[in-house]
This record gives structure tokens, C-alpha cells and sequence, in this order.
């Protein structure tokens, strides 16, 4: 595989994906400072300091990602996180996903392969 597929097939769904664990993780900590203060919990700090570095990570690879493909192209599978991080609070975090919000979700999905398909028509 060559980097300018990886970068520009790959890399972006990888990104997103990374910033939806990132979320997990974030809401991890909240949840492990019981209520106390965020920076007094060594577990609480760790899962912080895993978000912030994975977060770090996903910006870098995100930039170099956007070296291959346009912005208006690669941003649209960002919005794929908010597929993503329910299904992730649902099943790492116990948390429930209503069927109205998967009305949204198809609805969303459905934007995305239309401004995907606009795209390819404008820049074949």
C-alpha cells in the first residue's frame, strides 16, 4: 500500500475513529473522579493523559492526512464520529442509544455519501 492511498482512503477514518476512543476515554475520566475533582484521581489523570496523547497522535496524522485529500472531502467523515462514539458509550460504557437517534443517524450517514458523491461529480 502505497502512503498517498493510506493517507487519503485510510487515514481519515482512522482519525475519526481515534477521536470517538478519545471521547470514551475523556468520559472515563469524568467518571473516575466520583465526583471528586478530575486532577486529585491518579486514575482519572492517566485516562486524561491517554485522551490528551491519543488526541495529540490523531491531530498530527490528521494533518499529514490532509497533504492527500481536500478538506471538503476528508472533513464530511468526521461527522461519522457521532455514529461512532454511540456505539462505542453504548457497549464500553453501558450508556443508551435511543431509536430517534438512530433516525439521525441514518439521516446523517446519508448526508455524508451525498457530499460524497457531489464531490466525485465535481472532481472525477
Amino acid at each position: 500500500m502505497d502512503a498517498p492511498y493510506f493517507w487519503s482512503k485510510i487515514a481519515p477514518y482512522l482519525c475519526m475513529f481515534a477521536l470517538g476512543v478519545g471521547q470514551i476515554l475523556f468520559k472515563s475520566a469524568a467518571t473516575a473522579s466520583n465526583g471528586g475533582r478530575l486532577l486529585a484521581s491518579p486514575r482519572a489523570l492517566a485516562l486524561l493523559a491517554a485522551a490528551l496523547l491519543l488526541y495529540a497522535f490523531t491531530t498530527i496524522a490528521w494533518i499529514n492526512a490532509l497533504r492527500y485529500v481536500p478538506l471538503n472531502k476528508g472533513y464530511p467523515i468526521m461527522a461519522l464520529a457521532y455514529v461512532v462514539v454511540p456505539i462505542l458509550s453504548w457497549y464500553f460504557l453501558g450508556e443508551r442509544v435511543t431509536s430517534t437517534y438512530w433516525i439521525g443517524v441514518v439521516l446523517l450517514v446519508a448526508g455524508v455519501v451525498v457530499i460524497g458523491q457531489s464531490f466525485e461529480r465535481i472532481h472525477p
